[in-house]
């Protein structure tokens, strides 16, 4: 399974005071893991669970799971992000 973010999630970013450069800059991340997140590209666990920790959000809010090739089980948040 992929994680991908849920519809309008840079709306739901700058709804928390963050733009796509200051939420990835927050985390730790590289622009680009943000901007190709919000253009609907899948992202990795870690990634994630960064951005959820940051925002303050649990995992459902921000992000859902969509079937992959392999057909791989999703990642496991336990007690959320």
């Amino acid at each position: 399974m992929l994680i991908i973010a849920k519809p309008g999630f840079r709306q739901r970013v700058a709804r928390r005071g963050y733009s796509m450069f200051s939420l990835a800059k927050e985390a730790g991340l590289a622009k680009e893991s943000v901007t190709r997140l919000a253009r609907g590209r899948p992202v990795r666990a870690a990634t994630a669970r960064k951005l959820c920790q940051v925002l303050k959000v649990e995992f459902d809010e921000m992000f859902e799971f969509v079937e992959d090739a392999n057909g791989k089980a999703p990642p496991q948040f336990p007690g959320g992000c």
